[in-house]
């Protein structure tokens, strides 16, 4: 059975117009990773220590994971295969590990675990992500799953499956709820999620023809303290692919759109699946899983970049939504620079961060409400198999020299 192994330091390239050639694409690109041998060298299903560092290089504890690692305000949720085998089927055990105290908790296990969304919403001391369970590349053969990290007990449990659910489905929290924007066969919406009385709702919905390829879909979900933002995608013919923001307000009443076809000049990048997307008082940033990426400003149908982007440019992962957005420079051997955007002002300051070997690079970042920040650090020469020890770096941005 093919299988996806979803871990921090890679993202799955997706690029499809429908939920039908999504399909084929990942299997496609399962093959394809399953023959690179630099993937299988680099990661393979075992459990692997993971070092905790302070800015000066002291190391205040360790994890021992696979795959997944996320911020809380005052520890690390991660995942760890509970044995080292490389079978089909794989039982993943979720644990708490508290910064202060390096105790570990565990949280709960998942059967039959394929592949961890990076996407994970903070809401009420509750942490919800998507995972999914079976072959990801069947969709007669995999399962769609929201669970709910319980920070107060530190239980995990089990909010809804789907069977063959897709598996790049993006939430976004506002208030009591969490918004999931969903792809469907023929078409897309938002469902609505309300933490408090468990119930479900679809908001809107968009139709899109998977054997004409014609019609709008929803690509990315956002939202600040006053707007939810949709990045569409718009085909108004076969041959045509057009992007545009959709602007609602908290209750989905729908405010304004504005359009973004001009972040790529080649239609297919247009069409590749989104990473990820922030929109606040028009200013923007896009990723998608090649090699596109925006920052800069979006208004009365003209886009404005605040910088030159690469394929190496990323946004750090974030469980709440912050006016200030942390950028860095993902494996890239030339520098790492952090960059510090406020969403309000548009205002850009650049800072950098090195270890004590400085030829570690950055692969990956997250960070908390208290500005605390994981970056995951590595180094392989690029010319012969010489590698150090990832490790696992915990700092406050005050710490950082932004200018």
């Amino acid at each position: 059975m093919k299988k996806f192994i979803s871990v921090l330091f890679f993202v799955l390239v997706v690029c499809s117009f429908t939920a039908c050639e999504q399909e084929q694409v990942m299997t496609e690109n399962s093959e394809s990773k399953s023959q690179n041998t630099h993937f299988e060298d680099e990661f393979t299903l075992s459990n692997e220590a993971l070092p905790i560092y302070n800015i000066h290089n002291e190391k205040i504890g360790e994890i021992d994971h696979f795959g997944f690692v996320i911020q809380t305000h005052d520890s690390i949720v991660y995942t760890k295969i509970r044995t080292d085998a490389t079978t089909s089927v794989i039982e993943m055990d979720y644990y708490r590990y508290l910064i202060n105290t390096k105790e570990n908790i565990m949280l709960g296990t998942v059967k039959g675990w394929s592949q961890q969304s990076t996407e994970v919403v903070y809401l009420d001391n509750h942490l919800y992500s998507m995972v999914m369970t079976g072959d990801v590349t069947s969709k007669e053969s995999r399962t769609l799953k929201l669970l709910d990290v319980n920070l107060n007990n530190n239980s995990l449990s089990e909010v809804f499956s789907e069977k063959g659910g897709f598996p790049y489905n993006s939430m976004v929290g506002v208030g009591e709820k969490l918004l999931i924007a969903k792809v469907l066969s023929n078409g897309s919406c938002v469902d609505e999620y309300n933490i408090r009385t468990k119930e479900f709702k679809t908001l809107i919905k968009f139709d899109f023809n998977d054997k004409t390829t014609v019609g709008e879909a929803i690509r990315q979900i956002c939202a600040d303290d006053n707007t939810i933002s949709l990045m569409m995608l718009v085909k108004e013919t076969p041959d045509s692919v057009k992007l545009r923001v959709d602007v609602y307000d908290h209750n989905m009443q729908y405010m304004r759109s504005v359009d973004t076809t001009d972040i790529s000049s080649v239609p297919n990048e247009r069409r590749q699946g989104i990473s990820n997307f922030q929109f606040s008082d028009g200013n923007l940033y896009y990723e998608n899983f090649s090699i596109t990426r925006f920052l800069g400003t979006a208004t009365n149908n003209q886009l404005l970049k605040t910088i030159d982007t690469n394929d190496t440019f990323a946004m750090a992962t974030e469980t709440e939504n912050n006016k200030f957005k942390v950028f860095y420079q993902s494996f890239s051997q030339d520098n790492n620079y952090l960059y510090l955007w406020n969403t309000e002002t548009g205002a850009l300051l650049k800072g950098e961060f090195y270890a004590d070997d400085r030829r570690y690079y950055i692969i990956n970042m997250t960070r908390d409400s208290n500005d605390n920040c994981l970056i995951t650090m590595y180094y392989r020469a690029k010319d012969s198999d010489e590698k150090l020890v990832p490790r696992l770096y915990y700092i406050n941005l005050s710490e950082i020299n932004f200018e």
